[in-house]
């Protein structure tokens, strides 16, 4: 018999790398998570190579959103007082959530204002088998 990563229990982490944006980018969506089986996502972090510093008109939020793009479900906005230190995890979603094998997240950074510059990083997903 063969065993697939499903099978394997506890938790198992999936790492989606996004590039750097520059400040005035429009809003578009940066990374996407495939669901490979039909699993429970226990949580949703970022991690960046660079330090953000969030700024209160100029700026851009980090959205999670569902399979089809309307619902989001999980968010961090860098506006003043909320900043991101290299490499320190910034957890943007922390519900567990069943989700069926074929569906999505993505990951959507949105311009505010005139925008702020954001580094490169990456979006780790936390999920089990189901």
């Amino acid at each position: 018999m063969v065993t697939s990563l499903h099978d394997i229990p506890g938790n198992h982490y999936d790492q989606i790398p996004f590039a750097a944006v520059a400040a005035g980018t429009a809003t578009n969506y940066v990374a996407a998570w495939y669901v490979p089986f039909a699993a429970q996502v226990q949580r949703v972090l970022l991690l960046f190579t660079d330090a953000i510093t969030g700024q209160n008109t100029h700026t851009c939020h980090f959205n999670l959103d569902d399979t089809d793009q309307s619902t989001e479900l999980g968010n961090t906005d860098f506006v003043a007082s909320t900043n991101a230190v290299a490499g320190t995890e910034i957890a943007i979603y922390g519900t567990a959530k069943s989700m069926a094998a074929g569906q999505n997240l993505y990951l959507e950074r949105e311009l505010v204002g005139n925008g702020l510059a954001s580094p490169e990083g990456v979006m780790v997903v936390e999920y089990r088998g189901v």
